[in-house]
């Protein structure tokens, strides 16, 4: 299988045929007592990994999974409706034990840059993969030995990083026009309220 868009610079070069088992590694490190309740996050479709709501964080949390920079993060349960998040923060973070933690292998050539990875997930091969064994809803486990089954055809490290930054430009794109839409619906709304005044205003 080979991409439709390549690089000048990486057409011709051949793909490896990898299990992202082969290129990530799952995290089973736990907490102890070497972190407090303030580092408990939790993973949101929409925003990603956020700190847990209190009253769902258990009394002891000796045995949270520690997170690292640039791992990823998934409640198994939620995996097939988009909740999973890669943590780009420099200190360590908790997560529930019932979460999945996987990181990505980058020592050598044959590996996944954790950047890449974060924008295949949001492909629809992933998406195909992840809900083929569910029906949409949110009570489907999906652990981490399901998901290493995933085939990637992986291009080497260096492609991979510039389709990343590739992607990330996009991403600040659509960010930065995200946020004058915000502003001009906010410049509408004040727009609104003065050429429609309410009748408490017309009466005054």
């Amino acid at each position: 299988m080979v991409p439709k868009l390549r690089f000048p610079e990486f057409r011709g070069v051949a793909l490896r045929s990898v299990q992202l088992g082969d290129v990530t590694e799952e995290g089973r490190r736990r907490n102890g007592k070497k972190h407090s309740v303030a580092s408990v996050m939790g993973v949101a479709k929409a925003d990603g990994i956020v700190p847990m709501k209190a009253r769902l964080i258990a009394a002891d949390i000796e045995r949270y999974k520690l997170v690292e920079h640039d791992w990823f993060a998934y409640n198994p349960m939620r995996l097939n409706i988009g909740s999973i998040a890669r943590w780009k923060g420099e200190s360590e973070i908790l997560v529930s034990p019932d979460y999945v933690v996987f990181k990505c292998i980058t020592d050598d050539e044959s590996g996944i840059v954790p950047d890449y990875l974060d924008h295949f997930r949001q492909a629809k091969a992933w998406e195909d993969f992840v809900t083929e064994g569910g029906d949409g809803g949110v009570r489907v486990r999906i652990y981490y030995k399901d998901i290493a089954r995933l085939q990637l055809a992986l291009p080497s490290l260096p492609e991979q990083q510039k389709i990343a930054e590739c992607l990330s430009s996009v991403d600040e794109v659509i960010a930065a026009q995200a946020q004058k839409v915000d502003a001009l619906k906010t410049h509408k709304k004040g727009l609104m309220q003065q050429l429609f005044p309410s009748p408490e205003e017309v009466a005054g």
